[in-house]
């Protein structure tokens, strides 16, 4: 799986032109290798990710790997964008977890199950964002954030958001949570998150 911006064509043209290194393998490009299927978010956005191949005639693994756009988050119904509301929405702003999942129709239980992995993840997250906040602002001193574990994440994630668009061009800033940690935000791997070098 590989986070991919939210236009197609500009994937297509990425892909055309040999922009995707093999997640897997690193050393392979990713081709054209048809769609992954169709998906729907519990918002009604309707989906259908294009595939890469990792091609071992070219040096590549052979791998195929999803194009996720970066509206998603890795095995998540819900967007990103969805997701980072209601994460602000209670953690920061001190809204009830019950009334913003009764607000969005989302289950209560399922509200409870991001607050938990933002809790657990807190740490890494605030550290990921302080490693990508020095290299999108060099000579930055690293970010003075305050407060409980999980609100230093959500203005951790601020920060970069901010940055990342003032450097690269605007993007919804749960997009950017999305791209920098390869879509695994509150995912329960250890896998690693790409780094900004």
């Amino acid at each position: 799986m590989l986070i991919v911006e939210n236009d197609p064509s500009a994937v297509e043209a990425d892909l055309a032109a040999g922009r995707f290194l093999c997640p897997s393998c690193t050393d392979g490009i990713l081709a054209r290798w048809g769609f992954a299927r169709r998906r729907t978010l519990r918002d009604g956005q309707e989906l259908r990710p294009r595939r890469g191949y990792c091609c071992p005639k070219v040096g590549g693994c052979g791998s195929t790997h999803v194009l996720l756009p970066d509206i998603c988050l890795l095995r998540r119904k819900d967007a990103a964008q969805v997701i980072g509301e209601v994460l602000q929405a209670v953690v920061i702003e001190g809204e009830s977890l019950f009334e913003v999942a009764a607000r969005l129709g989302i289950p209560a239980d399922t509200v409870w199950g991001w607050l938990r992995r933002l809790r657990r993840l807190a740490g890494r997250i605030v550290a990921h964002v302080t490693r990508w906040l020095l290299v999108l602002e060099p000579g930055r001193a690293a970010p003075d954030l305050e407060g409980r574990p999980a609100a230093q994440a959500i203005e951790g994630l601020g920060a970069l958001a901010r940055a990342a668009s003032l450097r690269f061009g605007l993007r919804p800033p749960w997009s950017w949570a999305s791209a920098v940690s390869a879509g695994r935000l509150l995912s329960n791997t250890n896998a690693p998150w790409p780094g900004p070098d």
